[in-house]
């Protein structure tokens, strides 16, 4: 979130003496970090584009298939573990919070490629679905990812600097007639106080890459 900083103006009363008095303020906001690590689980999967001549759409999905709602009674039998490192470097009204999110995956989760044509029709049951995803993949693999969701060192705010966030996924699958696949997610954007926000970067495709 980006915040507007308003002015704090002291008030100046004018007393029946000669001498002024000038009101108390209220502390400011804290400008101490405090810092978070927490380990947690996601489930993540993207509809993208196959980087072809053919230009399919995919689905990619960055967990165990047998995790998925669709075999597991409606509910998420796993995921992949993440490491959230949160800082707030400043705290409290009227400046808003300045936050560093920084997401990493752990390892190399699975990672498996479908053909959006080949989803099950539209009245296809759980049974169906579950079949798909834990047979109907064509490649699978690994992905790594690290993403900025957020860096709010700098903000709409009067204070100089641009506000940038964005973040990378990458993968490497095998197919199972021998293709080989490289994933890619890239994006990045900055905002400007003068000039707004613009996307600097932005790639989201599966390559054939041979065999």
């Amino acid at each position: 979130m980006r915040y507007l900083r308003l002015a704090l103006l002291p008030l100046v009363f004018a007393a029946c003496t000669e001498q002024a008095a000038v009101a108390p303020i209220e502390d400011g906001p804290a400008f101490h970090a405090t810092v978070t690590k927490e380990l947690q689980y996601r489930n993540p999967s993207r509809i993208t584009w196959l980087d072809s001549e053919d230009a399919w759409d995919v689905l990619l999905i960055g967990y165990d298939p047998a995790d998925d709602p669709e075999c597991n009674g409606g509910e998420f039998g796993g995921g992949i573990p993440v490491l959230e490192h949160y800082v707030v470097a400043q705290e409290g009204f009227p400046f808003g919070e300045r936050v560093r999110d920084l997401v990493t995956t752990i390892g190399r989760p699975p990672l498996h490629l479908y053909l959006r044509a080949d989803f099950p029709p539209d009245d296809a049951t759980s049974d169906d679905w579950c079949t798909f995803l834990t047979e109907g993949w064509i490649a699978a693999g690994t992905w790594h990812a690290v993403i900025g969701i957020d860096n709010d060192v700098s903000g709409f705010d009067g204070t100089p600097g641009n506000n940038s966030f964005g973040g990378t996924e990458t993968g490497v699958l095998l197919g199972k007639d021998g293709t080989r696949y490289k994933y890619s997610w890239k994006y990045r954007a900055h905002c400007d106080p003068d000039k707004g926000c613009s996307v600097m970067h932005s790639v989201d495709r599966v390559e054939r890459v041979g065999r």
